[in-house]
């Protein structure tokens, strides 16, 4: 399940059609406070797989190609208030997995090789609020599961052997500008599937049992 909060509510993505006995197609919205289910109500035909929010828009991810039976392929903006689609419709060849939003830029990350007709391989960013692709091309070897901020740079983790023009397995951090990799170094041996941080330490956890050549079972920071 895909999730983000913002001001008191929690925004939810996943494979469900009801929630708390009402209908909700994929996407639904918590109140913290009361537990309470709202009225927003979006409309997405297969799973959402990532959320990022970012002003007045909630971009969603995943294997969809229809948003409130509008015509969108895998990757949509939908509006905060009314859960109306936006007019935004890039097309992605395969899953979004994960979505990173930022100030000018949302970068997307999952098995695609081509957005919007252009090479990208499973790493992509789009311009400004509802904007167009940009030259961003960290090219990764394989699946991206997920993105995170760390600091000013990107961690991205997934089942890749390079990204970034260097070699990192599973999980590298990445310039948000250029798309170089940096010279962090966490080379785990299979699938990292989560990341999160604590206390200024990386923490992921995944289906590998080393990382930098150590022992780290499913887990590691």
């Amino acid at each position: 399940m895909a999730l983000d909060e913002s001001n008191g509510l929690l925004y939810l993505g996943g494979d469900f059609t009801q929630m708390d006995g009402q209908n909700r197609e994929r996407l639904a919205a918590i109140d913290i406070n009361t537990g309470t289910i709202t009225t927003w109500a979006p409309s997405v035909n297969n799973t959402v797989l990532a959320i990022a929010l970012r002003g007045d828009s909630i971009f969603i991810g995943g294997n969809f190609d229809q948003v409130n039976g509008e015509e969108r392929t895998q990757l949509a903006a939908i509006d905060r208030t009314t859960g109306i689609v936006s007019s935004w419709a890039p097309v992605m060849n395969a899953p979004v997995l994960g979505l990173l939003a930022g100030m000018d830029v949302l970068y997307v990350g999952g098995l695609f090789t081509l957005a919007d007709g252009q090479t990208r391989n499973r790493l992509a960013a789009f311009d400004g609020g509802l904007g167009t692709l940009n030259s961003w091309n960290p090219n990764a070897g394989s699946q991206v599961n997920t993105m995170m901020w760390n600091g000013p740079n990107i961690l991205v983790a997934g089942i890749f052997p390079n990204v970034g023009g260097e070699l990192r397995t599973s999980l590298a951090e990445l310039d948000p500008v250029t798309g170089a990799a940096t010279a962090w170094t966490a080379n785990a041996n299979a699938s990292a599937l989560a990341l999160s941080s604590s206390g200024g330490r990386v923490i992921s956890g995944g289906q590998f049992s080393t990382v930098n050549g150590s022992p780290r079972q499913g887990v590691v920071g």
